[in-house]
């Protein structure tokens, strides 16, 4: 966590110091207030600048947060990919990243869909909306090769699915849908505990999916999807 001394300390000019400054107030007060208690005068305050020099950096606090965000997968990107190092089985899996990815969907994804605003051209600029975008291609691929590896040891091809392009999506949106569910109050509906639940949903999946990989098909087995592609990803919401 940063010092408020560090921010006083940085030199006048120092455009890279003082950005850092302004992110650093941010991601404080983010982490405190939630995005709707994120503000511009606030964290100008905490960088000890004037709000106007803010706005010199970021247009607006959509992408104040946006650069956060981008931060935070980059971070939650390594997490995930030593989770994907350790779990033996698609459904610990699941779990594994249900555990690790529910604080960043307390923060960044409780309050407010960012990915929502990426299809409105002129929302971000150029930089935040390509610095995002890349961010979560990078985190989407290297799941999707890991899933892939885990489920073959399943006798789950992935290949072999009628819409392999489909898994991918299928499995974020249960994971942000549990997150949903676990970072409020409705957690405590069914009294069934995180863990439990990820368990038996990742179960069912791989077991639906294994079914459908081995169902006889007239057609050939669709391509395997190419995750690097933006049609592919444009549609998880993260």
């Amino acid at each position: 966590m940063f010092k408020m001394t560090e921010l006083l300390d940085t030199k006048w000019g120092d455009k890279t110091s003082r950005r850092l400054d302004i992110l650093n107030a941010a991601r404080q007060q983010l982490e405190s207030v939630g995005y709707t208690g994120l503000n511009i005068r606030s964290v100008a305050q905490a960088a000890g600048i004037s709000p106007g020099l803010v706005y010199s950096y970021f247009a607006n606090k959509e992408e104040l947060f946006a650069t956060l965000y981008a931060q935070r997968l980059a971070a939650f990107k390594g997490e995930a990919e030593a989770l994907c190092q350790t779990v033996q089985t698609t459904d610990d899996l699941l779990v594994a990243l249900l555990r690790t990815y529910l604080p960043v969907y307390q923060t960044y994804g409780r309050e407010y869909n960012l990915f929502s605003l990426l299809r409105k051209p002129d929302q971000f600029s150029l930089e935040i909306r390509d610095g995002l975008t890349q961010t979560a291609i990078g985190l989407m691929s290297m799941l999707y090769a890991h899933t892939q590896t885990l489920a073959a040891a399943e006798g789950i091809v992935l290949a072999n699915l009628p819409q392999p392009t489909l898994v991918l999506p299928s499995f974020w949106i249960m994971l942000n849908g549990l997150a949903n569910h676990y970072a409020g109050d409705r957690q405590h509906l069914y009294g069934h505990d995180q863990d439990s639940m990820a368990r038996f949903m990742a179960q069912t999946f791989w077991q639906g999916l294994k079914s459908l990989a081995l169902m006889p098909t007239e057609e050939s087995p669709a391509p395997s999807p190419d995750v690097t592609h933006h049609e592919h990803l444009s549609e998880l919401t993260l």
